[in-house]
């Protein structure tokens, strides 16, 4: 049994992004391998706050959460498993904390684990004109013993660190089983994850209504679904398509994110389209065939679109699949997607805008007309069960602790 401490960012907002189910996820993961597992929170969460009994551990999701007081008190740590915030040394305008633990535990390791793909996240740097850098240098620096990068991002990040960091190692996709979510609520103010209120039903849905959830809220991400519905949008009035920036099952507003595809979106067609179509799509009231959403959780942005599916679009060959669509699936909501892996629901291939109108007319006469929505349902909740269960992972957990 080895002394795990990774980090988080906040308890309170904790499903904000995939980044923050997928480490909840992994300190799960290694609680069921049989170590002894904490997850450290910003000070800027105030601790005793979250606490029923000031006294007692605080839990959520049957994982024990720390602060960084109580970090520096522990009298042993194997791993230190940056997954949520870092901590920078003295030199980069860190408090001195990572100086601290590094004195106080000198034999352990502290790894650094990538959740985003590196090599994209560097172009991004270098071509946004607004100078927006994804990548942050001292995250994976001399700090670090290990550097872990995603199974997902696998493809030119391992290549381009392993020439230049020491160790990296992948690590394998993986979300919280569906036992997890119901987990006991102890000793915490934090509510339940409410998704067990959610459930898709193709009676109650809209047949107009299509929506693309963005997993990664970059304007790449909705533009394609964007221009490959419209033709099915003009074959019927009514039809619609809502560009969600929704995360997996948690999320705060930003309408930051969600005006920039906007603008983006109304400066394209400005170009291409003509006369009343192109105000007709950019007037933004209840009539408008593209409806844009701020990011909420996955559940809540459904039963407000109500859509008959959800398409998912992701940029390259290297996306297995994401939580995003592990959400979706679970739900039973049917599924338009680009996933190369992912054989189930209706695909399309980037940028093939076609062949995304096609995969939405097919989708919707297999729904309405050849009666294969509970054939799907249950194919989409098998397959979430079979990738979600740790016990396939547990070679490829084993070889980041071993």
């Amino acid at each position: 049994m080895k002394d795990i401490i990774i980090t988080g960012y906040t308890m309170k907002n904790f499903y904000s992004a995939g980044i923050f189910q997928t480490t909840l996820a992994y300190a799960t993961a290694f609680k069921k391998m049989g170590h002894n597992v904490k997850i450290v929170i910003k000070d800027s969460d105030d601790i005793d706050s979250l606490k029923k009994d000031k006294n007692a551990p605080l839990k959520w999701l049957g994982i024990e959460y720390i602060s960084t007081t109580e970090l520096l008190k522990m009298e042993s740590i194997d791993y230190l498993i940056y997954m949520g915030f870092t901590y920078n040394s003295i030199a980069d305008g860190g408090s001195g904390l990572y100086e601290a633990l590094r004195d106080k535990f000198p034999t352990s390791k502290f790894i650094y684990a990538s959740f985003y793909n590196i090599p994209s996240g560097l172009v991004a740097g270098i071509t946004n004109e607004s100078g927006y850098l994804s990548v942050q240098y001292n995250n994976f620096d001399e700090n670090f013993d290990e550097m872990w990068v995603l199974e997902s991002h696998v493809k030119g990040t391992r290549d381009l660190l392993s020439n230049t960091f020491k160790s990296v190692k992948v690590m394998p996709l993986l979300v919280l089983e569906k036992d997890d979510y119901i987990e006991e609520y102890s000793n915490n103010e934090i509510g339940p994850v409410d998704i067990q209120n959610y459930e898709y039903d193709l009676e109650q849905v809209n047949r107009k209504a299509l929506i693309n959830l963005d997993p990664q809220s970059r304007m790449k991400h909705s533009f394609v679904p964007i221009v490959g519905a419209l033709n099915w949008i003009r074959r019927e009035e009514g039809r619609h398509i809502t560009i969600g920036n929704a995360f997996p099952l948690w999320v705060n507003p930003d309408g930051n994110t969600n005006e920039e595809i906007f603008k983006y979106f109304k400066t394209y067609m400005a170009k291409t389209l003509k006369g009343e179509e192109y105000y007709n799509m950019i007037k933004q009231n209840e009539n408008t065939p593209i409806k844009m959403y701020g990011r909420q959780a996955t559940h809540g942005i459904l039963k407000q679109a109500k859509p008959f599916a959800a398409s998912i679009c992701v940029i390259g060959d290297w996306e297995r699949w994401n939580v995003l669509l592990m959400d979706l699936l679970r739900f039973g909501v049917p599924v338009i997607h680009n996933f190369k892996e992912i054989d189930i629901g209706w695909k399309y291939e980037f940028p093939d805008t076609q062949g995304f109108n096609d995969a939405i007319e097919q989708c919707q006469k297999d729904l309405y007309e050849n009666g294969k929505y509970e054939e799907y349902k249950k194919q989409a909740r098998d397959l979430f069960v079979r990738l979600s269960k740790i016990e396939s992972n547990k070679a490829k957990l084993a070889e980041l602790i071993p």
